[in-house]
C-alpha cells in the first residue's frame, strides 16, 4: 500500500478537512517508525528506513506488506477521530487498529 492509497482509504471511510496531507504523513512516518523498531529491527536483514516527509512521493510503498496493511487505515482514521474528539468511534477504530497491529509480527 503507498501513501495516497492509505490516506484516501482512510478518507472515503472518515471524511474530514481538518488534517492536511503533511499531517497524515506525519502519522504514517511515525507508526512506520514504531513498526521498523519494535518489530523489524529484532531480525537479521532489516530493510534501511529513513522516514516519510512532505517531500516524500505519495506512490512510497509502506512497510507493512499486505494483507497486513489495512492497519495504515485504522491507524489514520483513529488518528483524525482522536484529534476531533469522536471519542465513541476513536475507541472502536483504534481497537481494530490494536487488533492488526498484534497480527502484523512480520
Amino acid at each position: 500500500m503507498t501513501i495516497a492509497e492509505a490516506v484516501n482509504q482512510a478518507d472515503k471511510l472518515c471524511p474530514n478537512t481538518t488534517f492536511s496531507m503533511n499531517e497524515k504523513i506525519a502519522w504514517l512516518n511515525r507508526l512506520d517508525k514504531q513498526i521498523k523498531l519494535e518489530i523489524m529491527d529484532a531480525r537479521e536483514g532489516a530493510p534501511a528506513f529513513a522516514g516519510y516527509t512532505e517531500k516524500t512521493p505519495n506512490t512510497q510503498e509502506l512497510l507493512v506488506p499486505s494483507p497486513y496493511d489495512e492497519l495504515y487505515i485504522h491507524y489514520l482514521q483513529s488518528q483524525m477521530l482522536l484529534y476531533t474528539g469522536d471519542f465513541n468511534r476513536y475507541s472502536a477504530v483504534n481497537s481494530v487498529f490494536n487488533t492488526d497491529r498484534k497480527s502484523t509480527r512480520l
